[in-house]
């Protein structure tokens, strides 16, 4: 009969080859869709395979080493487990956006197996080639716990980024005790574990966990990923990449709820792009299409920080300025104006020069009155187009009732600028 340590190691080695085959099947049937990158879902499903590998090769190591034995259970086996977690260093960076990292990484595997190789046949014991596997191990799982926290593009949430970099420093940290434990204190370290024969039921429960906490880690920050997409989608105007109609009467609402509990102030300004019809009449509607995108972007470069703009209708646009009154409400939108005015945008080798109609308000008793503002802007067009038209509220009556909103002219000629126009294209 099987001992009581037998079938549990038994089992364990089962639990690792599904816990890896599950993995690798499933990034593979992640990338099939194209929900992931095909190239990221490779590397994480070629890390799976690699690990079950090694530890299977681990698992074969016995008290009797043949030259062969040698270099497929110990030098094979612990460089085919470094290459995996390389596997998946290269996946998270691919992930998360970052630069390449694949040059640092292959240096760190090349040395260590290059360090392994020179461990001289028949030595087989645990510590030289536990401290160098632990030191260099250590060394992968850190660097992809600080990939993750200096992922900053906002495509992922920073909490689940931080939960993936925990899971990955305690392993580093798991690691790191191992290799200590391995230079200092060897004679209790290797009777721990005692990875140098196969069987050992510590390290198929440190293969278990590292597997499944690490597969589980880069799922959820996949899904993160994902949900932040498709809050992005439902958030944002797909051509322009500002915020869409429904997103801008959320902020609007969330705007004046702070403004009445808070006693705060904040500004609007709507603006509409002069002649948008002409331009899509005269040169098809992907310059029309082309010619939002452009807009867009001239004025987020100009807002930086300091509002959010989003796509109120077809050429028309509107701007939330928190903490902004009426006054720097319509130096906003003058600067704007002016910003738009100076840019000639290039179609096809042609310049067509760009305008905007522009109006400005300021919240009153933690409201904006969206037809005032409306009316400014219609104002604005009647005044020749390519001007900053601001609301004006009269203060009300003594008992009576608050007049309707005056809208003040407020166009402004913009001279040429003095080193020629600046050019979008």
């Amino acid at each position: 009969m099987q001992s009581e340590a037998s079938i549990i190691t038994t089992t364990l080695t089962q639990v690792v080859a599904l816990a890896g085959g599950l993995g690798c099947l499933g990034w593979l049937l992640l990338g099939f869709p194209g929900k992931l990158s095909h190239a990221t879902a490779l590397r994480f499903a070629l890390a799976n395979l690699l690990l079950v590998v090694g530890v299977l090769l681990v698992l074969r190591r016995s008290d009797e080493v043949t030259p062969l034995a040698f270099w497929t259970d110990y030098w094979a086996a612990d460089v085919l487990l470094i290459v995996g977690i390389a596997c998946f260093r290269d996946g998270v960076n691919g992930l998360l956006r970052l630069p390449s990292s694949r040059r640092e990484t292959l240096l760190v595997v090349a040395a260590f197996a290059l360090a392994v190789a020179l461990i001289p046949y028949p030595d087989v014991t645990i510590r030289k080639r536990g401290i160098l596997f632990s030191i260099t191990l250590a060394l992968l799982v850190f660097r992809i716990a600080g990939d993750c926290l200096r992922q900053g593009d906002g495509r992922i949430a920073r909490l689940p980024l931080r939960i993936v970099a925990t899971v990955f420093a305690a392993l580093g940290l798991a690691l790191s005790v191992r290799g200590l434990g391995l230079a200092f204190w060897p004679e209790t370290a290797v009777r721990l574990e005692s990875t140098s024969v196969g069987g050992s039921i510590p390290f198929l429960w440190t293969a278990v966990t590292a597997l499944l906490a690490t597969n589980n880690a880069l799922a959820g920050l996949v899904v993160a990923g994902l949900l932040q997409k498709i809050q992005h989608l439902a958030t944002h105007d797909t051509l322009t990449g500002c915020l869409n109609r429904r997103a801008l009467d959320e902020r609007l609402r969330g705007a004046e709820e702070r403004s009445r509990r808070g006693g705060g102030t904040f500004g609007v300004v709507m603006f509409d792009i002069d002649h948008f019809k002409r331009i899509n009449d005269r040169h098809g509607h992907l310059a029309g299409d082309a010619v939002l995108q452009c807009v867009a972007g001239i004025m987020r470069d100009q807002l930086r920080d300091r509002g959010v703009i989003g796509r109120w209708g077809g050429e028309e646009f509107l701007i939330l300025l928190d903490g902004a009154d009426a006054e720097s409400a319509l130096a906003t939108a003058q600067r704007l104006q002016s910003a738009l005015a100076t840019t000639v945008w290039q179609w096809k080798g042609e310049s067509v020069p760009l305008a905007a109609s522009f109006a400005s308000d300021a919240a009153v008793a933690g409201r904006i009155d969206l037809q005032a503002l409306d009316r400014a802007l219609y104002r604005a067009k009647a005044a020749g187009r390519n001007c900053v038209v601001a609301v004006e509220r009269a203060a009300p009556a003594v008992a009576a009732t608050s007049p309707a909103p005056a809208v003040t002219e407020c166009c402004i000629e913009v001279p040429p600028p003095a080193e020629g126009p600046k050019t979008a294209s």
